[in-house]
């Protein structure tokens, strides 16, 4: 409104020019103001120029309260009087009364004011201003209009219909008629439509991110709004002064529904990662429509893959299609990038022009809009076939083979195989998780392996090899004299049992024919190593060093094993009777060392040979147990009656203390030092202690049956 009257004294002041008419001014400028008149109606002409004067010689002023409406105030009192609209809808303020008239006198330096305005010649013939405001009528208002009628339809853009858009606004925001629900992302936009539903939640419809309107399922004009504006609506209203001068002139806003002539189905297309996309399908043809023919989506082709890689119209990568058809639903994409695209009737006019097939014009023809939904939850892919590059190998006990199955489909997310042993020779022992095989004892093994996770529910069997067997051949072989082999061993049950690397030692002929079999827990293979491997997780704290590891007797901890590692503890049982170089030195925490053996071990040099006595020890336990302090605190426990034969030298200077205790720990077989006396009975079984027991043993273990070693699973 301040604009509007700016301007109006720019007119005046051109047409005027600058002439200066002095007269005798004898008569009173009357005027009313009341709610609902129009500022800028010709016929109104004396309320411009009364308002002007005013403000000119300071008795009210102009206070902008929004961008669209502006209000008069009283220079006396500072009470807002009423406010216009740039439109030049006038409305009183509720607490006016006819107290607050204007009656003023003009001054003659009110004249110097007016003529410095350019309005001297406008004025001349008044010697006073009055205004007049009619009392209430902010309350009530003069109702000029009987409805404001807004019109829904499916697929109209409503910003085409002022009305509509204002009667919902109504609707939404004044008179609670109808409540709206939507989300905004972390930069205050909308994410996605806006939902419009009933006083009793039905929805209505939905405005989408290009104010285009989609009815809901079910609406018809059964649930049009006629909403009838009360006395106490009006009175609300008064706080916001634009939404009164635009709202109070009507009796009533009414929202009507035209569902004529509309199709009443929706093609409604879902992609999920690892769905596979036919065509005819609806997701398939819902995304194809989106992009080929309602430009909804953008395209953009991976050369080297292949790939297609669509993104929204605000460039935000939505999904993959790859060369096979499956979708890849990209990361942060959720429901709420779903995209509802109403046709509208410009769309079928160009849909009817495009030139392709009718079948297709007659199906696009028959929906009254395109939905797209993004599932996050994935279609995990089924197994189709499960095959191996090899059929036979040939391992030594303790060597292990890592398979590599490979599975059709390539983006198979379950790849678990369930292995079977079909020889039932217990040679061999499978960590099926990690597809390892280790090979336990001499023999032949014939392994399969079948995935569960399939279309059809049942199990498919793995190939094996080129000419595609039902099974993998392994032929276990003893070591020959000289042989070897690194291998790691899995001491205990469950995921944080540790895994200890062995080395198999050259096999120790017994008689003619037999070989001993026997490895050591080996270290990095020199000292430069440790300074640049990470120390193992069995290589700290209570190390537990086992009896037997894959059927190998342990006898020897080797070079290095524990050199400069933070163990704290540490078990060495009585199978061992060698130590290495620098076996376990360089431990500032090892404090207590239990070796059940009855003498002091041999120490063997870097390369694992025994050495002379003349050449003195090997620093096997040099520098432990010296804690923060650098004092020694280590001590060595050993069995009963054995402490004489350990208290020599580098022994006792190794360990600060020697004690007799030895307690037997969780893990360690307690030694029976009475001669062995060995059942050879056919149901006899033993530990490897070489302790008979009373029956054939349930605990997981290796054990021995008639002379010979049987993993119990």
């Amino acid at each position: 409104m301040k604009k509007i009257i700016t301007l109006i004294i720019a007119l005046m002041a051109f047409v005027m020019g600058s002439q200066t008419v002095h007269a005798q001014a004898t008569e009173t400028l009357n005027v009313t103001v009341e709610s609902g008149m129009n500022f800028n109606d010709q016929e109104n002409f004396d309320v411009q120029l009364a308002i002007n004067a005013l403000v000119i010689i300071g008795q009210i002023n102009y206070v902008p309260l929004s961008d669209e409406v502006t209000g008069v105030t009283s220079t006396k009192t500072g009470k807002l009087l009423f406010s216009g609209t740039n439109d030049g809808f006038i409305t009183v303020s509720a607490d006016v009364t006819t107290n607050d008239d204007i009656f003023y006198n003009i001054t003659e330096a009110d004249r110097v004011a007016f003529e410095e305005a350019g309005m001297d010649e406008l004025m001349k013939q008044y010697a006073a201003i009055k205004i007049h405001f009619v009392p209430g009528s902010g309350g009530g208002g003069n109702i000029n209009q009987t409805a404001m009628i807004g019109t829904i339809k499916n697929g109209m853009n409503l910003e085409d219909s002022e009305y509509t858009w204002m009667a919902i606004v109504a609707l939404t925001q004044y008179f609670n008629q109808i409540k709206m629900e939507y989300e905004l992302d972390e930069d205050g936009e909308f994410t996605g439509g806006i939902s419009y539903s009933s006083k009793d939640d039905k929805l209505l419809f939905i405005l989408d991110e290009n104010n285009i309107i989609t009815i809901a399922d079910g609406v018809t004009s059964a649930d049009n709004i006629i909403y009838t504006i009360t006395q106490e609506d009006r009175d609300r209203l008064l706080e916001d002064p634009e939404a009164y001068a635009y709202f109070a002139n009507y009796e009533t806003v009414e929202l009507h529904f035209d569902t004529s002539g509309v199709p009443a189905n929706d093609l409604i297309g879902t992609l999920k990662t690892g769905l596979k996309l036919k065509k005819g399908d609806d997701g398939y043809s819902a995304y194809f429509f989106l992009w080929r023919i309602f430009k909804q989506l953008r395209m953009e082709q991976d050369i080297e893959t292949e790939d297609q890689i669509f993104f929204s119209l605000k460039d935000k990568m939505l999904f993959i299609i790859d060369k096979s058809n499956v979708v890849t639903v990209c990361p942060g994409v959720t429901s709420d990038d779903d995209i509802i695209y109403t046709i509208t009737p410009e769309d079928r006019a160009y849909i009817q022009n495009l030139g392709i097939e009718t079948e297709i014009i007659q199906m696009l023809m028959s929906y009254r809009s395109i939905q797209l939904h993004f599932d996050v939850e994935v279609v995990e892919p089924k197994v189709e076939a499960v095959n191996f590059d090899i059929s036979e190998v040939t391992l030594h006990p303790g060597e292990q083979l890592q398979l590599d199955p490979r599975f059709t489909p390539e983006n198979v997310e379950n790849k678990t195989l369930r292995y079977e042993d079909v020889s039932n020779g217990h040679h061999v022992y499978i960590d099926s998780e990690n597809n390892i095989i280790f090979a336990q004892s001499e023999g032949v093994a014939y392994i399969q392996a079948f995935s569960s996770y399939t279309a059809s529910g049942e199990e498919v069997m793995a190939l094996w090899g080129p000419t595609q067997e039902i099974y993998l051949k392994i032929n276990i072989t003893a070591l020959g004299p000289g042989e070897e082999i690194f291998f790691d061993y899995k001491e205990g049950e469950g995921t944080e049992a540790p895994t200890i690397s062995c080395h198999v030692l050259k096999n120790e002929q017994t008689d003619m024919n037999n070989y001993r079999q026997t490895c050591e827990i080996a270290g990095p293979y020199n000292e430069d190593d440790i300074t640049t491997q990470a120390i193992p997780e069995w290589r700290t704290g209570t190390v537990n060093i086992p009896e037997e590891a894959m059927g190998y007797e342990v006898v020897r901890v080797g070079a290095y094993a524990f050199y400069e590692c933070q163990i704290s503890t540490l078990y060495i049982p009585w199978t061992v009777t060698q130590i290495g170089y620098n076996a376990c030195a360089y431990n500032d925490y090892l404090t207590d060392v239990y070796i059940y053996s009855f003498k002091p071990l041999q120490f063997t040099d870097a390369y694992g040979d025994p050495m002379e006595e003349s050449m003195g020890h090997n620093d096997a336990f040099s520098s432990i147990g010296e804690g923060d302090d650098g004092e020694g605190y280590a001590t060595l426990h050993v069995p009963a009656g054995c402490k004489a034969a350990w208290d020599v030298y580098p022994w006792n200077e190794w360990f600060r203390y020697i004690v007799e205790d030895a307690p037997i720990p969780d893990g360690i077989k307690n030694i029976d030092h009475s001669p062995l006396t060995i059942d050879h009975s056919i149901d006899a079984w033993f530990d490897l202690s070489g302790r008979k027991l009373s029956g054939k043993p349930t605990q997981k273990g290796i054990y021995v049956n008639s002379g010979r070693k049987v993993l119990i699973k």
